[in-house]
């Protein structure tokens, strides 16, 4: 094997026992580019590299929307929502036929719903069924939606009751929203 020394001297292999001469190792290359040192540690001030004052803000803006906003908005929009509904005038329910079964422990409720107001509205209706003593056997909820303004509509809804209503069972209606 030969190799042309850019110094013009021909390697020789080492010989045991003797010292490694320089001129069988090709010549160094350039220096190593110098070391940066250790990387550098945060000093706490920056969290996912925000400084103090945007991170103080982002915070204060989600306790803000968080915790304060709910609360503004039940107190304002349950003061807004009464009063939007304080001059409003309530619809007119007439039940047209209850029809209680013992053997199905059951009723069957018809009605009529009138919106006294304006404006088209949706309401809920909640009925009770008593017996002949006036206990109650039974409650029902029905929904009616989109009622135009001075328009009454048919309704009917099923009630399961709880005992024997008896031939004095009664149908009333306890709410409407």
């Amino acid at each position: 094997m030969t190799y042309n020394d850019p110094y013009g001297q021909q390697p020789q292999p080492p010989v045991s026992g003797q010292p490694i001469s320089p001129s069988y190792y090709p010549p160094p290359g350039p220096p190593p580019p110098p070391w940066p040192g250790p990387p550098k540690q945060d000093d706490g001030r920056k969290f996912l590299n925000m400084s103090g004052g945007i991170l103080i803000l982002v915070i204060s803006a989600v306790i803000l929307v968080c915790c304060i906003g709910p609360i503004l908005f039940c107190v304002f929009g349950g003061f807004l929502g009464a009063v939007s509904e304080a001059g409003r005038p309530d619809p007119t329910v007439v039940i047209t036929s209850c029809q209680v079964s013992d053997e199905t422990k059951s009723a069957t409720i018809e009605y009529t719903i009138k919106n006294n107001s304006d404006s088209q509205d949706s309401y809920s209706v909640k009925f009770e069924v008593v017996d002949a003593a006036g206990v109650q056997v039974g409650t029902g909820f029905d929904f009616v939606s989109s009622v135009g303004p001075g328009t009454t509509v048919k309704g009917d809804t099923f009630v399961i009751t709880t005992g024997p209503g008896g031939s004095g069972a009664q149908c009333k209606v306890t709410s409407v929203d």
